[in-house]
């Protein structure tokens, strides 16, 4: 039976932020998978889940894929954004 890694990050002000697969901030943009969930999202970004799907639904610069009922962030958004910032 396979297990999901989680690790427990904590916000600045000592909440919990939860990563799914080891994603985290200091994971290499060459090491996340080429989509990522909407969690796995806000786990790169520090941001909270609620956060999180609304920068997937509203953020132009976060094409989202939507597979069935599975909504998916491409890798490729999150590098297109780092340009933006640098």
């Amino acid at each position: 039976m396979a297990t999901a890694i989680v690790n427990e990050d904590k916000h600045d002000d000592g909440s919990s932020i939860e990563s799914r697969g080891g994603i985290s901030r200091t994971t290499p943009v060459e090491d996340l998978p080429q989509f990522l969930s909407v969690e796995e999202f806000g786990a790169y970004l520090q941001i909270g889940r609620g956060l999180a799907y609304e920068l997937a639904r509203t953020d132009p610069r976060f094409r989202t894929v939507r597979i069935g009922r599975l909504l998916r962030i491409p890798r490729a958004a999150l590098l297109e954004m780092a340009k933006e910032v640098v």
